[in-house]
C-alpha cells in the first residue's frame, strides 16, 4: 500500500492499488490526525470516476467510525 503515497496526492489504480480496504484505512488515519488538532468536520469530494462513489463510501466510514463528522459534497 506505501506505494500509492506521493509527496501531494494519493494515486493508485483501483481496485488493484487502490481499493475499499485501504482507503477506508486512509480515512481512519485522516480521522486520527484531524481529531489530534481538534478538527472534526471533513468534507469529501470526488471526480467523475466509475470507481469515486464506492471510494467516497470507504473513506467516509473509516472517517465516521474514526470519530469525525463527514460532510459529502
Amino acid at each position: 500500500m506505501t506505494n500509492i503515497f506521493r509527496a501531494y496526492d494519493i494515486r493508485g489504480t483501483y481496485p488493484s492499488s487502490l481499493n475499499e480496504d485501504n482507503v477506508y484505512l486512509i480515512g481512519r488515519a485522516l480521522a486520527s490526525k484531524a481529531l489530534e488538532l481538534n478538527q472534526n468536520q471533513i468534507i469529501v469530494g470526488r471526480d467523475g470516476r466509475k470507481s469515486s462513489p464506492i471510494l467516497a463510501k470507504a473513506l467516509q466510514n473509516g472517517l465516521m467510525e474514526g470519530g469525525c463528522n463527514v460532510l459529502d459534497i
